[in-house]
């Protein structure tokens, strides 16, 4: 959900209809400080966020690949506790910090600017369990620790007491605990410095997707890890402002959070069906607008004309079980191609050829890929049989059917009856 633009680049070539240069997107950066200290433009989506958030106290929410959810909880992690940038170094020196973005210029001009002025400040947690990897439990386990450890080497470095012995963060191999005993020492010391934590969880489900090779059985143990991880959520409950896990799918959900049983699962709300990917409304107000005026432009047709095209091809996503919630557009998709259309050959091209797809391209799941070459089947996306089969696609934990999982993924999206067509995956 965001894109990089400057107006004064050399060499950048003028909109036919104005002087004023055309902007120059960046899509790609996922951290949202970067975007607001470096003058980027960003789409405006803490409404969204807010309301989320305002859903419940453990909140669960599962999103395809490319559809922002790292910068989403980067915004989150801005919105609770501001920017806070590192001032010393792991020996305890003092370093040279990056420039950091004063409250007051952070949420300039957003729908969270009021808000973020009269809130109280939490500090956050914000995990990537893709960077938890391993061939066997052990392997998992250790890297979790590695992981928590840099979480909390990082509160040290931004001038706060970690809980745990510089030693175990310098070496999380030498740490003698589980590392969720790690994870509760640090929320425990924050609480006790600032105020109660938020944890924010991306990728969830990235350590588990890659096992779907093995048998049940053979599952059991590296479930158990990451069930004694999570329940720590439920055991630091008093301590804890906020919790918020994400993923890719559902596919490990009741397995991993069997402990944390009290996570509210937003995935499917209508309410918050555009709470990751643009709206039509985002894209008819600036920083969107402008970059599609300016790509009309470079094409030589109506601006009326490219939005139809990119509704055609990048729109249709819709989070919610009827299928009547507001149609998203994939973020990484539309930018990239406003980004393309920038360049005179990769413009020409995209006149030849048409408009590019992203998406399918960059956010390939590599489970996905792994059960296609397992099954070579065709995956059934003629008509629903029914209200339930699609319940069973969208909610389930356990099913093998590949249909649920390109369903769950982002490869399909459900299509509801409208007419004379009768609902189906699409």
């Amino acid at each position: 959900m965001n894109m990089a633009a400057s107006n004064t680049e050399p060499g950048t070539r003028a909109d036919s209809k104005s002087t004023v240069p055309a902007p120059v997107l960046l899509p790609g950066i996922s951290e949202y400080a970067d975007l607001r200290r470096d003058g980027y433009a960003y789409v405006d989506k803490t409404r969204e966020f807010g309301h989320l958030l305002d859903t419940g106290k453990f909140l669960f929410l599962a999103r395809p690949r490319r559809f922002g959810k790292t910068l989403m909880l980067s915004t989150i992690e801005c919105m609770y506790q501001g920017h806070l940038p590192i001032v010393r170094g792991p020996d305890g020196q003092p370093v040279r910090p990056m420039p950091k973005v004063p409250d007051e210029q952070l949420f300039t001009g957003l729908v969270w600017e009021d808000e973020f002025a009269i809130s109280p400040r939490h500090p956050v947690i914000r995990l990537d369990m893709s960077h938890v990897t391993g061939q066997d439990v052990a392997q998992l386990e250790q890297s979790l620790k590695l992981h928590i450890a840099e979480h909390a080497l990082l509160w040290y470095e931004r001038g706060y007491d970690p809980g745990v012995e510089m030693r175990y963060l310098l070496d999380s191999t030498s740490y003698p605990h589980a590392p969720q005993n790690m994870l509760a020492a640090l929320l425990q010391s924050l609480r006790r410095r600032s105020n109660d934590p938020v944890v924010l969880v991306d990728e969830y489900d990235t350590p588990l997707l890659s096992l779907a090779r093995l048998n049940p059985a053979e599952i059991e143990p590296y479930l158990n890890l990451f069930r004694d991880f999570f329940r720590v959520f439920k055991q630091c409950e008093g301590l804890l402002h906020k919790v918020l896990v994400t993923g890719i799918t559902r596919r490990a959900y009741g397995d991993q959070f069997s402990a944390l049983n009290n996570l509210v699962d937003c995935t499917w709300r209508p309410d918050l069906g555009s709470v990751c990917g643009f709206t039509e409304e985002d894209l008819d107000r600036p920083p969107l607008s402008t970059f599609i005026e300016t790509a009309a432009a470079g094409l030589a047709q109506s601006t009326n004309a490219l939005r139809t095209a990119l509704r055609d091809h990048y729109n249709g996503y819709r989070f919610d079980r009827r299928g009547l919630s507001t149609a998203v557009y994939n973020p990484w998709s539309l930018c990239r191609t406003l980004s393309d259309l920038r360049v005179p050959e990769l413009r020409e091209e995209i006149r030849e050829l048409g408009l590019p797809a992203h998406w399918s391209e960059s956010g390939v799941a590599k489970i996905l890929v792994d059960r296609l070459r397992l099954h070579a089947a065709r995956v059934d996306s003629s008509l629903l049989r029914g209200q339930a089969e699609l319940d069973v696609d969208l909610f389930s934990n356990k099913s093998s059917s590949l249909k649920s999982l390109m369903l769950q993924s982002g490869y399909l999206t459900y299509l509801p009856a409208e007419d004379t067509r009768p609902a189906r995956l699409g």
